[in-house]
């Protein structure tokens, strides 16, 4: 998923990555999600050793909201 202005995500849809045994990583360059803008079960289902590259300053927060989104717990969260 390639978004033209990437910086400026500021949602993600209810299970737009549901089931997606294939998404092995994802890299997000905004700083502006939080648990209400990703929608419930975004990652529901995702291959269960996804590395999600994030801003520096969001390593953990994000980690716990992709959790509680559906990304299992094997899931990697590092700077991008």
């Amino acid at each position: 998923m390639v978004a033209s202005k990437p910086s400026k995500l500021a949602t993600i849809s209810k299970k737009v990555f549901y089931g997606d045994k294939k998404l092995a990583s994802v890299t997000l360059k905004s700083s502006k999600l939080t648990s209400s803008k990703v929608g419930v079960g975004a990652f529901k289902g995702i291959k269960s050793t996804c590395t999600f590259k994030v801003p520096s300053k969001k390593v953990s927060a994000y980690k716990k909201i992709f959790k509680t989104k559906g990304a299992g717990s094997k899931i990697t969260v590092k700077k991008a």
